[in-house]
This record gives structure tokens, sequence and C-alpha cells, in this order.
């Protein structure tokens, strides 16, 4: 497998991803880091969902909760960008309202978990 801490990609707006945030917290183990990379992957679709589903349904306290955890799942994992991003959705959803910015937080964040897809689909080659 190919060894994740050759791979940066540095964005202006905030660092796509940052493996030595994962890489210490499974203490240098490739294959650890790579299943939780495939089970982080695997859950964002739930994530995005729940704030999609609490948007649309006017629940905002399952967006705000599926923000949060994609904020804590992407801080985890050294999806920096992602993170910084849920955290602001947090911020704006917190008081149970839906700022008309909202929407467009929410287009940001999955714009970077795209990025974060192909540059971890990159890792792989």
């Amino acid at each position: 497998m190919t060894n994740p801490m050759n791979e940066s990609d540095a964005r202006q707006d905030g660092q796509t991803f940052n493996a030595a945030i994962l890489m210490e917290q499974v203490m240098d183990d490739v294959d650890l880091f790579h299943e939780i990379l495939a089970v982080f992957l695997q859950e964002l679709p739930n994530h995005l969902s729940q704030i999609r589903q609490g948007l649309s349904t006017g629940e905002t306290e399952l967006a705000y909760r599926g923000a949060h955890s994609l904020k804590g799942a992407a801080m985890n994992v050294g999806a920096l960008e992602v993170a910084g991003l849920a955290s602001e959705l947090e911020r704006v959803l917190k008081d149970q309202t839906v700022p008309p910015e909202t929407e467009t937080l929410v287009t940001r964040t999955e714009q970077a978990i795209d990025r974060l897809c192909l540059h971890l689909e990159s890792l792989k080659s």
C-alpha cells in the first residue's frame, strides 16, 4: 500500500487532507489508516443526507447534528477543509434557524468533500 505520509494537498482556503493527523492516531499503522479512511468515506453520505434532510424538512436540529458529526469525523481523519466548513455549518445552525447563507455553505461543504475524495483516490495509485 502507498504510504499516505508522502502526500499533501494544501489549499489556500484550508488544507484538504493532512495525513499526519490520522497517521499519528493509528500509530503509523498504514493498514489501519486505510481502514479508518474507508469507514469515513462510507459514512460521508450519511452525514450529508442528515444535513440535507434536516434542512429540507425544517428539522434544523437534525441538520445541526449532521454537521456536528461530519465536523468530528473529518477532524479525526485530518480532512481539515471539510471539518472547517462543517464547523461553520454547525455554527449557523446552532440557534435552530436557517440563515440565507446555509445553502451556499452546504454546497461548499459538498465541493470540499468531492476534492477530498479525489485526493484520497489519488493516494491509492
